[in-house]
């Protein structure tokens, strides 16, 4: 009782109202009746929504309902399949999305064996939500893959998957554009203000130290990069 978006419970912080869409053989879940209240009443209460989304069918609806229903701070979770219009619309919203880049590298083969080359095109389109002025943030969907941020990077960059395969590579962005995925895009849809976020009281100061340079020093080495976390940095 008495929570509201972005209070602070402890280290707790109340973030989006999380809603799960499925397309089940042409079949949405929940239906338009039942979506249109949930964000309706997520929405009184104060709180955007982030809503899992794979397919097509499934941002249709979204788009269409969002259009008379929408709230600053309103995402898409994975946005996995996007058409050119979708795109554009999510843009006029406002929405951002957080995506899943590693699938590329771990779910890539299975996509181009399965898949026509019409739906090839339409996955995980990281630069074409980029260049609509959409906030695009990156996520493992961990336990789905592990937690591997170098995988992420890698996986944005070249598009490549775990057999050397390339997926719609005109997709790819940078190295600058890949870390911001993982970090400031990160807490910005995820509502945080960065001068909160950078508020000791409410979170350690985190440092991301390469030991190659993504700019220059091409790809090839990612992948043969350490995470190392070190907890409670002075």
């Amino acid at each position: 009782a008495g929570r509201t978006y972005r209070s602070t419970e402890g280290k707790i912080i109340m973030g989006h109202s999380k809603i799960m869409m499925t397309n089940s053989s042409g079949v949405l879940h929940p239906d338009r009746k039942e979506f249109q209240e949930m964000v309706r009443e997520s929405h009184c209460q104060g709180f955007p929504v982030a809503i899992h989304a794979v397919d097509m069918g499934s941002i249709d609806m979204i788009l269409d309902v969002l259009q008379d229903d929408y709230l600053l701070g309103d995402r898409i979770e994975h946005a996995s399949e996007l058409r050119d219009d979708q795109i554009v619309k999510m843009g006029h919203l406002g929405l951002s999305v957080c995506t899943q880049p590693s699938f590329i590298y771990e779910r890539g083969d299975a996509y181009l064996s399965n898949q026509s080359e019409v739906n090839i095109n339409s996955l995980y389109r990281i630069k074409s939500l980029m260049e609509a002025g959409i906030t695009v943030s990156a996520s493992s969907d961990s336990p789905v893959t592990y937690p591997d941020p170098m995988k992420t990077i890698y996986s944005a960059m070249t598009r490549k998957t775990k057999s050397g395969n390339i997926l719609n590579p005109k997709e790819g962005i940078s190295a600058l554009d890949s870390l911001k995925m993982l970090t400031t895009d990160s807490v910005t849809i995820s509502g945080l203000p960065t001068r909160e976020f950078q508020e000791p009281k409410i979170f350690k100061k985190e440092f991301l130290v390469l030991d190659i340079n993504l700019a220059s020093g091409g790809t090839n080495n990612i992948l043969k990069n350490k995470v190392v976390r070190i907890k409670d940095f002075q």
